[in-house]
């Protein structure tokens, strides 16, 4: 009946813990870093109640390492597709792209899976592997999001912006880096995060240490940022990810050699005016059209 119009859409965790070890990730603080798996015919029962009892027909897959263990995914996966229950599926916590195959994502499009949203975090080796402590493979990224187009899912990446570590701050080249490599794949609206320390994590406790944060810093939003270091405030550093996601949003388009244009004119010379001339601009013209529409 009515129940069943719409969207309805619940969370299932099939698992808890993370054997990964980011430096901001807090989510051992909850549930660890051993990875400790719900048998799979309970998280099936739980699917067929969602289904049958509460007319569910969207499912997120909300584990930290949903694709942690292969084997047990693609049962899931199969047993999911087996039940012709036309569910759309999501991981909205992000996929590691180095445990994507393509029998993998043969099978999550058979299930209902539409998208993958891949945790990349950076696009730069360094920094992955100095400053945030991830085992991302940059040279297997372009093959991965090839291989999701060629069956039919959309991709998505996660970013995050302005990573801090005991040794290192991520520079502004670094993180250019990271956006040509989205333009490079073609993903044109890259989720970006900015770094917000949590309580209890590596990155807190250096970030708190060396003054990049203070004790009026709340843990709160991702869409600003919130530290500032020796090589940017959070003002340069939001201007800075703005241009670079119009870099990204215009590829192609007869727009993006101006603005790459106007950011790499004698690059080391009012640099960081420069972006927040464009930063107005783009605000200007996000307002324009917001009156337009």
């Amino acid at each position: 009946g009515d129940l069943a119009k719409g969207v309805r859409s619940l969370n299932i965790l099939t698992a808890r813990g993370c054997p990964f070890k980011c430096n901001f990730c807090s989510a051992y603080q909850s549930f660890g870093h051993r990875l400790r798996n719900r048998p799979v015919e309970s998280i099936l029962e739980e699917v067929d109640e969602l289904v049958n009892r509460y007319k569910v027909n969207d499912i997120y897959l909300t584990d930290d390492q949903f694709l942690a263990d292969r084997k047990r995914v693609i049962r899931i996966l199969e047993d999911i597709t087996s039940r012709n229950y036309n569910l759309t599926l999501d991981a909205p916590n992000g996929l590691s792209p180095w445990l994507i195959t393509e029998e993998i994502l043969i099978k999550m499009k058979k299930a209902g899976f539409n998208r993958v949203q891949l945790a990349v975090e950076s696009g730069d080796e360094w920094v992955l592997k100095n400053i945030i402590n991830k085992p991302v493979k940059i040279d297997r990224l372009p093959e991965v999001v090839s291989l999701s187009r060629k069956h039919g899912l959309e991709v998505g990446v996660f970013l995050v912006m302005g990573n801090v570590s005991e040794n290192a701050v991520e520079t502004f080249d670094q993180m250019e880096t990271s956006f040509k490599l989205m333009r490079r794949l073609g993903i044109r609206w890259p989720v970006v995060s900015y770094l917000s320390p949590h309580l209890g994590t590596e990155v807190y406790e250096v970030a708190y240490r060396k003054g990049y944060i203070d004790d009026n810093y709340l843990d709160e939003d991702y869409d600003k940022p919130c530290i500032s270091t020796p090589l940017w405030s959070n003002t340069e550093l939001q201007r800075f990810v703005w241009v670079q996601r119009a870099l990204c949003l215009t590829e192609g388009h007869f727009l993006f050699f101006w603005v790459k244009y106007f950011v790499q004119w004698k690059k080391n010379i009012m640099l960081k005016e420069r972006y927040a001339v464009l930063y107005q601009f783009i605000s200007a013209y996000r307002v324009l059209r917001k009156l337009a529409a």
